[in-house]
């Protein structure tokens, strides 16, 4: 290392007297006193802190953006272990398909016994949050990510320090998409009562622009206001307002409605946001495809340009994020559906379910290749990932039939 800067120092002197800028003092005069001689001290320093500026730059980088705090697989457990028995109706409350058709948050229509403990769900969708923003740094609204390669090159349109990012989104288009069936399904009877309002709260805290910090650009369309709260900050209120509702489930004073509808509705939800993500996925690893109509293949709507395709590693990870965050969720909403998926004998079906998800969730290459499937030096990650969601998803589908019948 001392050798490199030393070949860059005489580096700068030579380019300093081509410059001009070494010229001799005057007889008797120490050369530092001189105008010329303080720019030439300034001057020869100038690369040292260059490199120490540069150097630093790239240790919050590789500090902040290099890996994730927070991407054990094993997290479910530790969330399941810490949370109470899961809300609704006690167990041996009732049997059969009448009981299942009634399946009361409170104790009324069937006469079952109401359990007033915490739900499981939004213990995880919690926890999940918390690993976002508390257990780790919230990379999309870090002003050091935005500002990409000195606000020339988005770290989206490179192969460094974008897949935390991605990541994290993918997690957050869970919790938004489960926010809102809490809100408006899980979080009432029947829909005839109205949301309670700390999920009321926290689905809006989540909706914030995932972009969004202190001051903000003027010219970003994601963020309106230039000063606003900032996405972690938003999203820890989040944090707060669930464990508020749990707290009002073990005191009996709020719904959780675990009925089978309303397991339906959410696994439906859940399977069109995967849905969203593989057909992105699909699209993006068709370098060709076939045309019968001019019975050949013709150019498709992605590529296959393997390690090359910079933008390949940003949608593999945002779909991982998401199969992360369905992780602990479905193991969850097992728990607090736990009646339901007896009643329906769900059980094989779930475990099926949790093993695809799990699959998905633990493919982690070193460097996301966007080839063709059947490459040999450059593999197709992406239709990996992709067919790994649309066995999840196929499970999905099939117990939402299920319940429906």
């Amino acid at each position: 290392m001392t050798a490199i800067i030393d070949a860059i120092m005489e580096f700068w002197d030579w380019l300093l007297r081509v410059l001009g800028l070494r010229r001799r003092a005057p007889l008797g005069v120490p050369p530092e006193t001189l105008p010329e001689g303080r720019a030439r001290g300034l001057a020869r320093r100038a690369p040292a802190l260059i490199l120490l500026g540069l150097a630093l730059w790239l240790g919050a980088l590789i500090w902040n953006f290099g890996w994730l705090r927070a991407g054990d697989l094993s997290y479910p457990q530790a969330v399941l272990a810490a949370t109470g028995a899961p809300a609704g109706v006690a167990p041996g409350a009732g049997t059969g398909d009448a009981a299942d058709a009634a399946e009361p948050a409170d104790a009324g229509a069937s006469g079952a016994a109401r359990v007033c403990a915490p739900s499981r769900a939004v213990a995880m969708q919690a926890a999940l949050i918390d690993m976002m923003v508390n257990q780790d740094v919230w990379a999309p609204a870090s002003p050091l990510y935005k500002a990409g390669v000195f606000w020339l090159i988005d770290w989206e349109d490179t192969p460094w320090f974008d897949n935390k990012a991605a990541f994290q989104l993918g997690a957050l288009d869970v919790l938004r998409a489960f926010a809102i069936e809490l809100r408006d399904s899980l979080g009432r009877v029947r829909g005839t009562s109205a949301p309670h309002q700390d999920l009321i709260g926290a689905q809006s805290r989540l909706q914030i622009s995932e972009r969004a910090w202190v001051l903000n650009s003027p010219l970003d369309r994601d963020n309106a206001l230039v000063a606003t709260t900032t996405a972690a900050g938003s999203y820890r209120g989040a944090i707060r307002s669930y464990l508020r509702y749990n707290q009002a489930l073990a005191d009996c004073a709020a719904v959780y409605d675990a009925r089978a509808d309303n397991l339906r509705v959410v696994i439906d939800r859940m399977s069109k946001l995967l849905g969203g993500i593989t057909d992105q996925l699909s699209k993006r690893s068709r370098g060709t495809v076939y045309d019968p109509r001019l019975d050949r293949f013709v150019p498709g709507p992605g590529n296959n340009r393997g390690w090359f395709d910079f933008r390949a590693d940003n949608l593999f990870h945002r779909a991982r994020g998401q199969m992360f965050a369905l992780h602990g969720l479905m193991q969850a909403l097992r728990e607090d559906f736990a009646q339901v998926v007896e009643r329906r004998d769900l059980a094989e079906l779930w475990d099926r379910l949790e093993a695809h998800v799990a699959e998905a969730a633990a493919l982690e290459p070193l460097i996301v290749s966007n080839g063709r499937s059947d490459g040999l030096m450059m593999p197709n990650h992406l239709a990996a990932m992709a067919e790994a969601i649309y066995r999840a998803r196929a499970n999905m589908v099939e117990l939402r039939d299920v319940i429906d019948r």
